[in-house]
């Protein structure tokens, strides 16, 4: 694939890439290839994956509706606690 280039084209901010220019042209006159895909994909930019904790992937599991149990241990009606996943999956909220 070609390296990304950039150019400062009149009408788009500078830095504008020119991989993105050729894509707007592209998809206005033509369907796209594969190959001009491609060219795309090599020039986003790759995020790094989020970081894991392997405790909040526990909590996270705790994600639910908590009722209290009667001497038999059968649930009852009387919730004790709602846990919610929340922040995109980042934090847990009791």
């Amino acid at each position: 694939t070609a390296p990304c280039a950039t150019v400062n084209v009149s009408g788009l901010a500078t830095g504008a890439s020119l991989t993105a220019v050729t894509v707007i042209v592209a998809v206005a006159t033509l369907p796209p290839s594969p190959a001009l895909l491609a060219d795309v994909d090599a020039c986003t930019p790759k995020l790094p994956a989020p970081p894991t904790n392997a405790n909040l992937e526990k909590l996270k599991k705790l994600a639910g509706t908590w009722v209290a149990a009667d001497a038999d241990g059968k649930p009852t009606d009387n919730v004790m606690s709602i846990i919610k996943v929340t922040a995109g999956g980042s934090a847990v909220h009791d």
